[in-house]
């Protein structure tokens, strides 16, 4: 199959030092070892840029955790590396490119008209913000104003109109105090944020908001959270008060996996079977249940060495199977080839799907779990291998027109495969058409752009095994 991907993990040193035990991504180094690839940890900083490009330098793929806006640092000395490293041809994921399209609050604007919409205007520049912000105050309702990237609650502000021309103004930040200030002087304040987003205030915030975690089409866990930013102090600690007392049970019997972290209360996807379709009115800006981030990994790794570019040896724990497929798949080969041997017998020889251990070098063993002939719902298993682990799948028939085609969904423990497979009468003999289609499961996902070449090897490596199996 060749050498294995040399992926990176890239996350700032300020994030999570080189000398913290586990790294907070070991659930990533994890979810890659189980797929027989070794991740391999990039500390970034700023101040290291030309060691950190040597090292971007010699891998495939990266995959970046470092958010635009955090702790007073932003990505103006990342990006322009990682754009350089990716001209090079090294995979970076998200490329910089992509992060300037995406994560902003411009989605606030987008969906305002959707069911969790509401008053929302957009001001593209700080002259838009000083000219029209002023006869928004004087309707004498207290607005949102948030800057167009950030997190934490950096950038957003309550801001409602004072007496004698003032403002009262409170950063989401931290645990911000509400200040008085002249207008003009909170407007500058605002000057280097670029486009601002402006929403009404809701007075229910303390009440806290529902999030939902997804895995790309899939609810993975819902989290209900209490903003700290823009409450009152009383209204604060009433909220942390009677927390447990709103707490709303998961919809699965199996919710004993709830935990609450950092004004959290975050549960596993065992027991997120449906997404919610109700409106939280807790939250700043009346948003609600926003497509977040996937769930993490809970595989465990405590052993780590000291230098910034280490190797994660990471636990193989098993894990629950419990998600769905995915609607498109990641990882897709297509590819004819033509044999001598009749249409009839090729088609029957590709049915029994317990031949494929004879033609396909990624398969090391397969048998038949129905009795013959191979009709629909024949179930068949097999044991591939892929970066020296063996993984188990079991196939069933979906699709079956004798003679002609015939469709199988292969379930593994970290993966799920469909496979179509045709046959058409040529001159010479038979064209035979392979489709196959992996989608790995959970977070495993995020290693699919990075093996899709290993992928494609394997494929190419088993037609052409067949076509040499058949011209015998």
């Amino acid at each position: 199959m060749g050498a294995e991907p040399r992926v990176g993990l890239l996350w700032r040193r300020e994030w999570d030092p080189p000398s913290a035990e586990p790294p907070k991504l070991h659930g990533v180094f994890a979810a890659f070892a189980e797929l027989g690839v070794e991740a391999e940890g990039v500390v970034y900083s700023d101040g290291e840029v030309e060691a950190v490009r040597e090292q971007l330098l010699e891998l495939d793929a990266v995959l970046v955790w470092v958010n635009p806006i955090e702790k007073g640092l932003d990505r103006s000395v990342l990006n322009p590396l990682l754009s350089e490293v990716a001209q090079a041809g090294v995979f970076v994921s998200a490329h910089p490119d992509v992060i300037q399209r995406m994560g902003t609050k411009q989605v606030l604007v987008d969906t305002r008209e959707m069911s969790w919409g509401t008053d929302t205007r957009l001001y593209p520049d700080w002259e838009a913000l000083r000219t029209q912000l002023p006869a928004r105050l004087r309707e004498g309702r207290p607005l949102v104003l948030k800057q167009m990237r950030g997190m934490g609650g950096q950038g957003v502000w309550k801001v409602e109109l004072a007496a004698h021309g003032s403002v009262v103004a409170q950063h989401a930040a931290g645990a911000a105090e509400p200040e008085t200030m002249s207008l003009d002087d909170f407007l500058e304040r605002c000057r280097d944020y670029g486009a601002v987003v402006e929403q009404s205030y809701q007075p229910r915030l303390p009440e806290g908001m529902i999030r939902a975690y997804l895995t790309h089409d899939r609810v993975v866990g819902f989290a209900q959270q209490y903003p700290r930013g823009l409450s009152r102090p009383a209204w604060s600690r009433s909220a942390r008060g009677s927390r447990s007392s709103r707490r709303t049970r998961p919809s699965s019997s199996r919710s004993g996996a709830a935990s609450r972290t950092n004004g959290f209360r975050r549960c596993s996807e065992s027991s997120a079977s449906r997404p919610t379709s109700s409106r939280s009115s807790g939250i700043s800006t009346s948003s609600t249940a926003r497509e977040t981030a996937s769930c993490c990994a809970r595989s465990t790794c405590s052993r780590r060495s000291r230098s910034p570019r280490w190797r994660c040896p990471a636990s193989r724990r098993q894990r629950s199977t419990g998600y769905a497929s995915a609607r498109v798949a990641a990882m897709r080969y297509r590819r004819e080839i033509e044999v001598p041997t009749p249409p009839g017998e090729t088609f029957a020889y590709l049915a029994d799907f317990s031949t494929t251990a004879e033609w396909d070098p990624g398969i090391a063993e397969a048998r038949r779990l129905t009795p013959e002939p191979t009709a629909l719902g024949s179930r068949f298993e097999l044991i591939a291998t892929f970066g020296g682990n063996r993984q188990r799948f079991e196939y069933v028939v979906t699709e079956l027109e004798d003679g002609k085609r015939i469709a199988l969904h292969g379930v593994g423990e970290k993966a799920l495969s469909d496979d179509l497979i045709t046959v058409v009468s040529t001159a010479n003999g038979t064209r035979i058409g392979y489709e196959a289609d992996i989608r790995l499961k959970g977070v495993r996902r995020i290693a699919e752009p990075f093996l899709r070449s290993a992928f494609t090897r394997m494929c190419d490596d088993a037609m052409d095994a067949l076509a040499a199996r058949l011209t015998r």
